[in-house]
């Protein structure tokens, strides 16, 4: 039975017999080689529990690039792959199975992969990445993303809080400063939507960045949240700046 996104993902994890499993969105599309880059690396090192593309949008209808040059592989560690791809998909990416012993999509969530993903990179540790783009996104107006606006901001707050939660809790506060940072672009980016969202949920929202606490962070990733949380159009300016003299 249909059980949506998540109960799809979840049923396949149960019924696989391989060492290794992929996800692939039936609406798009990937390079013919993708799975053959991805795979290379975990069969030569057995140590790697994890490897990863990077994507390429486009919009329904229209053509497409497909010819994506296929760039190096390098193996990092998970702090540096959440540097280089903070979108945590679950496609784009092939993973030994079992990393999901303990692990299962949300049942009726919208950006399911954004509360599992990065749990995935933090019990692989180190991640076989290329900058290639060999996965294709298709962007359409039916997708469960536009179609339920509200429901994928509600669902959206709970699995970035979760990030922030989660890496504060294990004292890595690098990367609890660079979610809790991401957390107050979502933020922002909620706020100015075209259609209506529940006040009670930007409140809360604003009050959890309010209290979280930022005496573990450096005096540059405090100015860093500041900016970015309480003056975001001054952040924009000051990124566009140093852009320009790069």
């Amino acid at each position: 039975p249909n059980g949506g996104l998540s109960d799809a993902r979840n049923a396949g994890i149960e019924i696989t017999k391989g060492d290794y499993l992929s996800f692939v969105d039936s609406d798009d599309v990937i390079h013919n080689q993708m799975i053959d880059v991805l795979m290379h690396p975990l069969i030569e090192n057995k140590e790697l529990k994890m490897s990863a593309c990077q994507s390429l949008n486009f919009n329904d209808g229209e053509e497409f690039d497909s010819n994506q040059e296929i760039k190096p592989i390098e193996i990092i560690d998970y702090k540096l792959f959440f540097a280089k791809s903070r979108w945590m998909t679950a496609w784009g990416k092939v993973y030994k199975s079992e990393l999901f012993k303990e692990i299962r999509y949300p049942i009726g969530r919208i950006h399911e992969d954004e509360f599992v993903t990065y749990k995935l990179c933090y019990e692989a540790k180190k991640i076989a990445y290329s900058e290639s783009r060999l996965l294709f996104y298709r962007q359409r107006e039916g997708s469960i993303m536009n179609a339920m606006p509200v429901k994928g901001m509600t669902d959206r707050y709970d699995a970035l809080k979760g990030q922030v939660d989660f890496f504060f809790e294990r004292n890595e506060i690098g990367l609890y400063s660079m979610f809790l940072i991401n957390f107050a672009h979502a933020y922002h980016y909620s706020r100015h939507q075209k259609h209506t969202v529940c006040k009670n949920l930007l409140c809360q929202w604003e009050c959890d960045l309010s209290n979280y606490t930022l005496s573990p962070l450096s005096f540059k990733q405090k100015i860093n949240f500041i900016l970015c949380f309480r003056f975001p159009r001054l952040e924009k300016h000051i990124c566009k700046y140093f852009r320009m003299i790069k």
